[in-house]
């Protein structure tokens, strides 16, 4: 009977506490490490930026996680700090690239403005971080990033394209809370996302649908462009039905200028 009362199915309300459990529990999750996104994609996510010239050192990982996209720029040879509120995570990335010369500092931030310093970095990377912030911090996440960055400098969001963030609910069968799986609270077009960055100062380079996850499987494996090239090929005669284009990534690059 006791068990019925606490059972209440309801949308869970997420706060600055609940965020911060809830991803130091995934931060040292090891199972969950080639899950992350930037674990996956992160080269891809590099390079495209470099495409657009909007990778200039000191570079900045905000929001870093783990520090999978930190790992990567370090590995190419960037000068680069990361910053994170969870410090189950920043503990985790400190051990793994101490040893790196280029990985400069992990900064576990308790609120913001930060101690980071004001127009200190050439790039801040805001890597499939945007759709995680509650509408407040949105906002003040967005205006610590220009306050970092030098005139001129460039900002590299990621997040999901136009996602539908009931598909991904789940329930808790113990309290019925009802959560977006992977913690997101906030959904994005083209529209809405350059519509915050420019409320916020930043002036447009790029913004586009993307799939990115592609983009890296054909880096690492080069016959995989060619499979598609062909395949579009052959769907642009009607040999074969041609495949839905999915652009689950939403890349925008901006400038504080």
């Amino acid at each position: 009977m006791n068990e019925d009362i606490r059972f209440q199915p309801k949308e869970l309300e997420w706060t600055p506490e609940k965020i911060a459990r809830f991803w130091d529990y995934e931060g040292q999750n090891l199972a969950k490490v080639g899950e992350y996104f930037t674990k996956q994609v992160g080269d891809a996510l590099i390079d495209l930026a470099r495409s657009y010239g909007a990778l200039a050192e000191p570079v900045l990982d905000y929001g870093a996680g783990p520090g999978h996209l930190t790992e990567k720029l370090v590995l190419q040879g960037l000068v680069c700090d990361a910053c994170d509120f969870s410090p189950v995570s920043l503990d985790a990335r400190k051990k793994r690239l101490a040893s790196h010369a280029s990985f400069r500092d992990g900064v576990c931030l308790s609120g913001l403005p930060s101690a980071l310093p004001a127009e200190g970095y050439g790039t801040v990377f805001l890597a499939e971080t945007m759709e995680h912030l509650l509408p407040g911090w949105r906002e003040k996440t967005l205006q610590e990033i220009y306050r970092v960055l030098r005139w001129g400098g460039f900002v590299v969001v990621t997040v999901p394209h136009a996602e539908n963030l009931q598909a991904a609910q789940v329930m808790c069968p113990e309290c019925g809370a009802i959560f977006h799986r992977v913690q997101h609270v906030a959904a994005f077009d083209c529209r809405t996302l350059e519509n915050a960055m420019v409320e916020q100062g930043f002036k447009k380079v790029a913004c586009h649908p993307i799939d990115l996850v592609r983009i890296s499987n054909e880096m690492q494996a080069p016959w995989r462009r060619f499979q598609r090239l062909f395949r579009e090929a052959l769907g642009r005669v009607r040999v074969l039905s041609p495949r839905p284009s999915i652009t689950p990534n939403l890349v925008y690059v901006g400038r504080k200028a």
